[in-house]
Order: structure tokens, then sequence, then C-alpha cells
């Protein structure tokens, strides 16, 4: 079942800014970029501005939903039309998450993140820890005490009138995970004798995990410094509440993390209305509407970033950016061409504000 995040969440406001005016025989138009990264603080320099509701410190655990609400504000004096598009960041646990046995107490370095123990979680609720006087063993204190302070629990039970015992061990950490636990692996065998000797085959070994390459990606022929560029990911709408939603352009393969975004994000142009945000071939959400000085988008273009539950052990640490690139442009028909292009995309597009009255005809 998907929960939803519901800690206090922080507006923030454009974070880089550019205002360039560009001077084309007798006519002037002013256009402006923006883009918001989720640790970015306020910083606003120009006229038109991406909102986000996004609260960087809330987890996204598999099964959960965390708000990240976007849009555009215009801070300026003159009517302008905007559009949207992303860039993506995303950091994966190598192995296909798997723990990597080392011979060594995870120690902090970068990239590398230890299995943790949660002493008294419910998995050990129970549990006896070892000592070298224990009643039930013999020969304990050969193992007890290797690594640093590494702690042997076991659980005994009973059954057709015989005893069986499985252990687990733990040693403290110190730096970014003091109070916490990594996971010792210990192979121990146990005699048949009464009571039972233990011996320990080898030296501990402390599971760790490694930290995947960083991928970046953007969905469209962005200015930012994000590579390579990736094919925009695919419209599939309704994820059991109506609302589009699409796959991350690069978790395509797995398909467990996705963006949510507004009731008003349509793929079809021609049925597109004033408020709504077309989602185009080239990568981009364009505004079907003017922003007049002060005016916000009718409608949000992003709601919330999902971890599918079914997301499996490489997505155990993961690291996820999300940023929205704004491009606004004063609302005149040259203006759009000159910045934009007049591609198919944009003449479509200048079509429709034309047909419903947005843009003079």
């Amino acid at each position: 079942m998907k929960k939803r995040k519901n800690r206090p969440l922080i507006l923030t406001m454009a974070a880089a800014f550019a205002l360039v005016a560009i001077l084309m025989s007798t006519f002037a138009w002013w256009s402006a970029s923006d883009q918001v990264t989720n640790r970015l603080k306020t910083q606003s320099y120009g006229d038109a501005k991406i909102t986000e509701i996004f609260d960087e410190n809330e987890p996204l655990d598999p099964g959960s939903i965390v708000d990240k609400k976007v849009g555009v504000v215009n801070t300026g004096q003159i009517d302008a039309i905007v559009r949207i598009s992303f860039t993506e960041a995303l950091t994966l646990l190598a192995n296909d998450g798997k723990p990597v046995a080392l011979s060594t107490k995870y120690d902090g370095a970068a990239g590398v993140f230890p299995k943790l123990f949660e002493v008294g979680g419910s998995a050990y609720a129970g549990w006896t820890v070892l000592t070298n006087t224990d009643p039930n063993f013999s020969g304990p204190g050969s193992f007890l005490g290797k690594g640093t302070g590494t702690t042997v629990i076991y659980n005994k039970t009973t059954a057709n009138g015989k005893d069986f015992y499985e252990f687990a061990a733990y040693t403290p950490l110190d730096g970014a995970y003091a109070g916490k636990y990594q996971f010792v692996d210990l192979d121990i065998t146990l005699s048949n004798a009464t009571p039972p000797v233990i011996d320990l085959n080898g030296s501990p070994t402390y599971y760790q995990f490694t930290q995947g390459a960083k991928a970046t990606g953007k969905w469209a022929a962005l200015s930012v410094n994000h590579a390579p560029l990736n094919a925009y990911p695919a419209a599939t709408p309704d994820n059991g509440s109506g609302l589009p939603e699409m796959v991350s352009a690069l978790d395509s393969t797995n398909g467990y993390l996705k963006l949510i975004f507004g009731s008003a994000v349509t793929t079809d142009l021609s049925t597109a209305t004033a408020g709504q945000w077309w989602y185009a071939p080239d990568g981009y959400f364009y505004y079907i509407g003017k922003l007049a000085s002060g005016q916000k988008t009718a409608n949000l273009l992003l709601n919330a970033i999902e971890l599918d539950i079914a997301a499996t052990a490489e997505y155990f640490t993961l690291e996820y950016e999300l940023t929205p690139c704004m491009d606004a442009v004063q609302a005149i028909e040259d203006a759009v061409l000159g910045e934009w292009g007049s591609g198919t995309n944009i003449t479509d597009f200048i079509a429709r504000l034309k047909a419903l009255t947005i843009l003079p005809t």
C-alpha cells in the first residue's frame, strides 16, 4: 500500500536566473530562465520564477510518495509565456544492492555504507548475549571481542529433544553512524559435546554496500550542465489516482522511481485548454496561457515523486535529484519564435495559443 508523507513542507523559489534582452530590428523582448534543485536555497534575480514546495529531508522509502509541487509565477511587469523541462541525477547501490563482505570494519570511506544491525529489533527480540561464562557453551572466549567490540547474540530452540542455535553479531560504529551498529558475519561451528564447544573459522567479516556511479540526464536540449541527453520519458496516465505518471528518465529499466504530475498535464495539444500543460515530444512542458505580472500558473505541473513499494535492494540508499528548468519569454509571437526556434513543436504551440485567443492572430 502506498503511503503519503505528511511532514511540514518548505516553499522555495528561484535558484539560478538570467535575464536577457535581445534587440532585433526595431523590436525588443525579454526572456528568462530559472532552475531549482532540491537542495538550493532561495535566491532571486529576475522576472519569472519557479515556485516549488519540497522538503529535502523527507525520506523517499519504498511505497512512499513525497510532495514536490512545481509551478511558475511571473514577478515582472510584462506578460510571459513559459515552459519547463527537467534534469535528473540518480545514484543507486552497486552489485544489485547486495552487500560485499569485507574483512575490516566500516571506516567512513566515500561511496561505501555499512550494513546496519538493529539492536533490539523485532527480528532478534529475545535473543541472548553470549558471554565467556555462558553455561550453555564451552570455549566462547576464543573469539568473543574479535574485531572492534563485537557482540555475539544467539537464539536457542528445542525440538524433538535436541537443541538448535542461531547466531548473529554486531559491532558499534562511530562518526556519522555513531550510536548505530554494523552487521558482522561469523563462520561458527558447534560441536556435539555437552555443553557444546564453539569455534570460529577464520576472521569476522563486516558486510558493507558500495555506491554505484551517478547517472545524469535531461529531458530536453537544455543548456544546463547535465549529460547525456536522454530521450524524454513516455507518458503513462494513471497511477491509481487518475493523475498522469511518468517513470524517471534514469530508471526506465526498472520503473520504480516515478513522477506524479498534475491533472492539468496533457499530451494532446489539439484539445489542450487554457491553464493546462502540454507535454511535447521535445521533452518540454508548455504552459497553455500567458502570465500577467504577479500571476501564477493556474495549475501545478508536478505534484509528487513516488518510489514503488516493489523497489529492490539497490534503492536502499538512493540519491535522487530532480531539477525543474524553466524558460520564460515575453508573450509576443516573434519573441517565442526568436527565443525557442521555429520547429514544429513551437509553431504548433503558437497556433494553439492563437486558437484560444491567448496570443493575437
